[in-house]
């Protein structure tokens, strides 16, 4: 029994010395904890420009004002977020241009647009003292460092005009009734006649200027009196005058011509077309030079060619040949292969 005690603390021994000789288990690899990455930052989106329009009018007035409205909606819709926008109708002496423009320059406005040649000579005072912003005169006539003016072929859609107008008379007269004889309102004039002409060299022509933009009731006693002379299709630009052109051709029971907007919606069996002013298309390419650093001494033209000047749909009462006719000719002035008596 003391053997057999004696050689069972024998092994114990030799197995635990077997166990200390043992090598030691290679322990498995343990992955590091990889460090946590952090997202790039989500960046700030651009600081929106902030651009304002002044206009001398109201913006529903179916012509000028509505006209440059109406683009300057179109400009937010296509930027959305790349501009803050505002806007004062009504503003048209120069006594409360001038306050409306230093308005936007105070509150940190970086464009500012004068919708309208009244604005020429405020805008030339003010500007200096606003050395970052960049003005924008429509129908102006003059630049400088930080100011630009932009204007509109008339003569081109007054031309279109012209062509249809003495395709469908049938007194051989026509006419045209506008606010006063400047800018795009003469330029329409040399246009209109080109057109007509181009049909009927002897086809005459009553042209009147009213003397006033918003002349309502003389723009009316007007279209009145020229249909009384045997006129049957009228023209028409010019604010309060445009509304009064149609009242009197409504009365008179005679076609009417449209600029500015698409007037059909005042008389729908008798407004033939309208040449559409798109201001927009001049905004941005306004908005591109400021981006690349150019705030001034810019001339910019909407007309056919960039779709600042589109016509409105042809009224279904004048024959598809004459349509035809006027898609042709609108092709080639684009092109530049008709002198239509502008800029």
């Amino acid at each position: 029994m003391f053997r057999s005690r004696k050689f069972w603390a024998f092994l114990a021994a030799v197995m635990l010395f077997a166990a200390a000789c043992a090598p030691a288990p290679t322990p498995t690899p343990v992955p590091p904890t990889p460090t946590p990455v952090p997202p790039p930052p989500t960046p700030a989106p651009p600081k929106a420009l902030k651009v304002a329009m002044v206009l001398p009018g109201r913006i529903d007035d179916m012509a000028w004002n509505q006209a440059g409205y109406s683009s300057f909606m179109r400009l937010k819709g296509k930027l959305g977020p790349e501009i803050e926008v505002a806007w004062v109708e009504g503003v048209y002496d120069a006594v409360d241009i001038v306050p409306a423009l230093r308005f936007y320059g105070e509150k940190g406005y970086e464009l500012i647009i004068g919708h309208g040649f009244q604005f020429q000579e405020p805008i030339k005072e003010v500007a200096p003292d606003y050395p970052d912003i960049s003005f924008l005169i429509t129908a102006g006539w003059e630049s400088g460092p930080n100011f630009s003016f932009n204007d509109v072929r008339t003569d081109q859609t007054g031309y279109l005009e012209g062509f249809l107008a003495a395709k469908v008379t049938k007194t051989g007269k026509i006419g045209y009734i506008a606010g006063l004889e400047v800018a795009e309102l003469a330029r329409f004039a040399k246009g209109y006649e080109l057109g007509a002409k181009s049909v009927n060299p002897d086809i005459e022509i009553r042209m009147v200027y009213t003397g006033h933009f918003h002349d309502v009731a003389g723009a009316k006693e007007t279209a009145i009196s020229l249909v009384d002379a045997g006129v049957d299709v009228i023209a028409t630009m010019g604010d309060g005058v445009v509304l009064g052109t149609v009242a009197g051709c409504k009365e008179k029971g005679v076609f009417i011509l449209g600029n500015g907007c698409d007037i059909s919606e005042l008389a729908p069996e008798l407004v033939l077309t309208s040449g559409v002013w798109r201001w927009d298309a001049i905004y941005e390419q306004w908005i591109e030079d400021y981006n690349a650093g150019i705030k001034g001494g810019k001339t910019y033209w909407a007309d056919m060619a960039n779709k600042g000047l589109v016509m409105a749909p042809i009224n279904p009462v004048v024959p598809e040949d004459v349509v035809e006719a006027l898609t042709e000719l609108e092709q080639k002035i684009i092109a530049g292969e008709i002198e239509t008596g502008g800029p």
